[in-house]
């Protein structure tokens, strides 16, 4: 039995195509992990930054009183994006 060198190059070929395949599905996989830890970050400072701070209170009081519809757009704003970016993304979640 003689191993011919061809068949040889041509699995070896083969094997490093499966691997490479591999190794961009992986990196794909850990650009989308990256990917949704910054968006999640950048959920967390809106919702701690200074306008939300501010717009939450009296958005919570306009809901209890039913006052001011304007009051709650950028809360609900938010919630709108938020629910998108989980639905689009759902390694998001």
């Amino acid at each position: 039995m003689t191993i011919d060198a061809n068949l040889v190059a041509a699995i070896a070929a083969v094997v490093a195509a499966g691997v490479a395949i591999v190794a961009v599905l992986i990196q794909i996989g850990l650009a989308r992990f990256s990917d949704s830890v910054e968006n999640l970050w950048r959920f967390y400072d809106q919702w701690n930054g200074a306008p939300m701070l501010r717009g939450r209170p009296l958005a919570a009081t306009s809901l209890l009183e039913g006052g001011d519809a304007a009051a709650i757009v950028d809360v609900l704003g938010f919630f709108e994006l938020l629910g998108y970016m989980v639905r689009k993304a759902p390694g998001m979640a």
